[in-house]
Parts: C-alpha cells; structure tokens; sequence
C-alpha cells in the first residue's frame, strides 16, 4: 500500500473514531435527560407556557421579567402531549435545541478556521461538565444561545464580503430573536455592534456600502422587537398591559435580582469539587479534566484577542475582535454584572470556551504536522484524549443516572389524580402544570423580592378567597415559608397538609 493510501485510510479511520466520541457523548446526554430530575425552574416554564397555550397573555394574565419567545416555543407541545409526557417532550426538545448548537459551534469554527478539527469545537462542548446538566435543561439560556450564534455565522459572512445586504440584515434579526428569548446575550450582541463600528472604520469596502451595512444590522434588530411591540399592543389592547411589559422587562429583572444581595453567589463556586456536576467529590478525573478544558479555552480566547492579525490577517481582524470579545465580554458579565450567579449563566461562556479549547488543539496539531514524525504523536495524542472523554464522561455521569425524574412525575400524576381539573392551584413551584392559577404571580419565591418591588403585587389572600383556591403546592422546597409574615400566616391558618403530605396544601373546611 502506498504512503499516500495509508494517509488517505488514516484520515477515514481517525475521523470515523472522532465522530463515534461526538455520537457517544450527545447520545449519553440524551439518556440522562430522559431520566434526570427536573429543576424548578423548569417546571415554572414549563407552566407557564401551558398558561400561554391556555390562551393568556404574559404581563396582562400573569407575571414574567423575561420575555416570553421562549414560552411560545414550547406551547405547541402541548397539542400533541398531556399528562407527564409533557416533561419528556420538553427535556427532548431542550437536547434538540443543545445538538444544535453543537452543530453551530461545529459550522462556526469551520467557517473561522477551514479546518477539519472543527469537530472537536463540538465534542467538547458536548463533553464538558460545567455546565453540562444546565444545557439540557428546559430553560431558554440554550436557546437563546443557539440564535445568537446564528447572529453570530451571519455576522461573520457579512464582515468577510464587500457586498451583500442581506447576511447583515441576517445578522441583525437573529441577534434581536436571541432577545426575545433571553436578553443575557446582550454582552455578546454589544461586541458585535463595537466591532461593526471598528468596521465601518478602519474596514474595506465603500462608505456607502458600509453605512448601508450597519443601517440593515440595526434594522434586522430592530425587526423582532418591532414584531414584539405590535403584539403585545395589538394583543392586550390596553396602555396599562404595555407599560406593566415595559416595567417587566427593564426594571423589574433588576429588582428581583436584588435578592442577591442576601443570597451572595461567587464566580467560582461551581468549580470548587462537587459531585453534581463532576459525578464524585474532591479533585476527581471530571473535574480536573473540565478546569483544563476552560483554563485552555480561556487562554486560547485571550491571546486571539491581543493578536487578532495572526489567524487570518487583516481580512481576519474583525472576526477574531469579534469572537473573542464575545467572550471576554461574557466573562465580565458573569464575574461583575450578575448578582446571582447560577450555573446556566455559564452557557454562552462555555460555547467560546469549547471554540478556543478545540482552536488550541487545531494549533497544537498544526505544529506538530511540521515536525517530522510529529503526524504519528498527534494522533496518539489524540487517541489517548479521545479514550480520555470517553472514559471520564462515563465516570461523570454513571452517578447521575440514580438521580432520576420518577418523584416529579409522580408529583404531576398524584396532582392530576387528587385536583379537580378546573380548580385553582397556588403553585409555587410550577410542579403542578395544567392548573388555573389564582394569583398574578406563580411558580416562583416572590416573597423573597417582592420588597424590593417599585410595584406593588396584588393581595395575595384576597386573590385566593376570591378565587375560592383549594389548593396550595409549595413542593418539596417548602415554599411557603418564602412568603411575606403575612402571606405565610394566611395559609398556615387555612391549609394544612393534604394526607400527611406537606408538599401539598388543602384548604381547612
């Protein structure tokens, strides 16, 4: 067999062996999503977008502080679910929505690199264990990622022509979607308008070329929140319902994140040895291997931010500014804008991390195809961390696997079986889904914020006794005892525990 028959076999079995690692790894994290517990907060968006399917409205019919896109995506599943199957069909979902930003961190780095380490852009966003449980989650963090970095391929044709409207109008209108579901990708969308600005000036092209560009990026934001704006208008036909979703949406997020102020979370907390992300406690295989993975990442993002001319040249510029500020971006916000910093606020850090994790993998390789005999180390290099993956994913998540969904189905079919179905449930959790709920306000702690609140909340006690509720679930997080003094007085003097269970309150007769 000749040399060039043995490279040509090398590059098929070797890229037969890396796309099995990537469809091991995605297909273990669609077996834990189908049996792992499920959050709280993903039975609150889970009930919420069944009060969207109910036909009510965010901000007029019940409270929310994010926008509501990703409540829309998720109500359809209720035309073709009922019962508990509703929770399955949203965690398949949620893995849908991860495989395609794995697919899209895949495209992205092809498309940046031209390079067939793409792959691994993918596999260690799929291997990584911080935050890997969060991204399977039904929550809109992933989503929202997902659409900006759709933003982001688009963003990056347009600034590699001279010509082409509609890639920058493309941009523009994924970026401003991304929005609408979630605005954490705010940092990343301002670095994408800092470095069209640098663009405008110091890029190639025409004035008027690149004046239009930068209009039709504005404008393609501008199109999802012109849609938006018309919709809720158009839908709630009341002043009052626009002003109380401006109110949601700008002020409100900020005092309800005040309460971290009591609730402090550091930066680091969640890469301190714990086993529910690493699988074991102490400096176990799975987390060693995952503050190698960010360590790397995160280096690797810096140095391409200090030297942006080296991959691409001048031409490359603005889109190595753009990655990685993208990231660095991301970074600064997580470490000094949020006041609460749970685990999902990692996602998009994560997405950059698994970027420049695989682009310093793509540079090791490079150099070592120049020294000779180097091709034979890398691929044993890459065999080893290859069984590497495989070896400590199966650690990592062997013990997740008895962490299961069994009780929060069981809470969903007991709540169906007991609650007649049109009655009113104060759901504090969310757990309970198909329910009418009697307050504005559900499925979350809001006696913890409510007085930071500019805006008053209405009465609880009356809202209930106008309602006629006979039913309070707090669930197993006892959220009762979140309320006001005099919220928690009210139900502990009108419910007790249904049959011994505390979980679920019934009204005293």
């Amino acid at each position: 067999m000749q040399l060039k028959q043995i490279r040509v076999l090398f590059i098929i079995v070797t890229g037969l062996i890396v796309s099995g690692l990537l469809i091991f790894l995605l297909s273990v994290r669609l077996k834990l999503s189908l049996v792992r517990y499920f959050d709280a907060d993903e039975m609150a968006y889970l009930h919420w977008a069944h009060n969207v399917f109910s036909g009510l409205l965010p901000y007029r019919d019940f409270l929310q502080y994010v926008p509501p896109g990703f409540l829309y995506v998720l109500a359809p599943l209720y035309v073709f679910f009922e019962g508990a199957s509703v929770l399955i069909a949203g965690r398949v979902l949620a893995f849908c929505i991860f495989a395609a930003m794995t697919g899209l961190l895949f495209v992205i780095f092809r498309q940046v690199r031209h390079s067939g380490m793409a792959i691994w852009a993918a596999i260690m966003l799929a291997f990584l264990p911080l935050p890997a449980d969060k991204l399977l989650e039904i929550r809109p963090d992933t989503l929202a990622t997902v659409l900006a970095l759709l933003g982001l391929y688009w963003h990056i044709e347009a600034l590699r022509g001279t010509k082409g409207y509609a890639r920058w109008m493309m941009a523009g209108f994924w970026y401003g979607t991304s929005l609408l579901v979630l605005p954490k990708t705010v940092p990343q969308i301002a670095v994408a308008g800092l470095v069209s600005v640098l663009w405008v000036v110091w890029g190639e092209g025409t004035r008027v070329y690149k004046a239009r560009a930068l209009g039709l990026l504005a404008a393609g934001m501008l199109i999802p929140a012109g849609i938006f704006a018309l919709w809720i208008g158009a839908i709630s036909g009341s002043r009052d319902v626009v002003m109380t979703a401006v109110y949601s949406l700008t002020k409100l997020p900020f005092e309800v994140n005040r309460i971290g102020e009591v609730f402090g979370m550091l930066p680091d907390l969640f890469f301190y040895p714990n086993a529910t992300y690493y699988g074991q406690s102490g400096w176990s295989a799975g987390l060693l291997a995952n503050h190698a993975i960010w360590f790397i990442g995160l280096m690797t993002g810096c140095l391409r931010l200090v030297t942006p001319f080296l991959p691409g040249g001048r031409k490359g510029v603005f889109t190595e500014l753009l990655i990685a500020g993208s990231l660095l971006a991301q970074v600064s916000v997580f470490m000094y804008g949020y006041p609460l910093r749970h685990a999902q606020y990692l996602i998009p850090v994560a997405v950059f991390v698994s970027f420049y994790a695989a682009d310093a993998l793509s540079i090791a390789w490079n150099m070592l195809s120049r020294v000779r005999g180097g091709g034979a180390i890398g691929a044993a290099g890459l065999l080893v961390l290859i069984y590497g993956m495989w070896s400590i994913t199966v650690s990592v998540t062997t013990p997740k696997f008895t962490l299961t969904n069994h009780e929060d189905i069981g809470i969903l079919e007991r709540a169906m079986r007991t609650i007649p179905k049109n009655a009113y449930v104060l759901d504090l959790v969310g757990s309970t889904l198909y329910f009418k709920d009697p307050y504005y306000v559900c499925c979350v702690p809001f006696g913890q914020w409510e007085p930071y609140l500019s805006r008053e909340l209405p009465d609880l006690a009356s809202a209930l006794e106008t309602t006629g509720t006979q039913y309070v679930y707090q669930g197993r997080l006892e959220r009762v005892a979140t309320l006001s003094e005099r919220d928690k007085t009210y139900i502990r003097t009108h419910f007790s525990p249904l049959s011994g269970d505390s979980s679920l309150l019934v009204r005293n007769k």
